[in-house]
């Protein structure tokens, strides 16, 4: 969730997720449930608008796949992203 400085705005960005640890390893919780963990979360400059970005990146627990994405909070929009298969470091 993101909100402006007074308070009077906000939007809903992303929902966290839950992961089991099973027999040491992580895996997705119950059977609806997304292997990923957020890993990064920060503030990005936008080049082209007065404001920030988010940087987002998310990483697959059973494949070690990443995505990462600059998302810009006010409407939800993908200004960029990338998907990396392997294991990242």
């Amino acid at each position: 969730m993101v909100w402006d400085s007074a308070g009077t705005w906000r939007q809903e960005i992303f929902r966290p997720t839950v992961l089991a640890s099973i027999g040491g390893r992580l895996d997705a919780f119950g059977p609806i449930g997304r292997p990923v963990y957020w890993r990064r979360l920060q503030p990005i400059s936008d080049i082209a608008y007065a404001r920030d970005n988010i940087w987002m990146e998310q990483v697959n627990v059973r494949d070690g796949r990443v995505v990462w994405g600059i998302i810009q909070p006010a409407g939800n929009v993908v200004v960029a992203a990338a998907e990396v298969e392997g294991v990242c470091g």
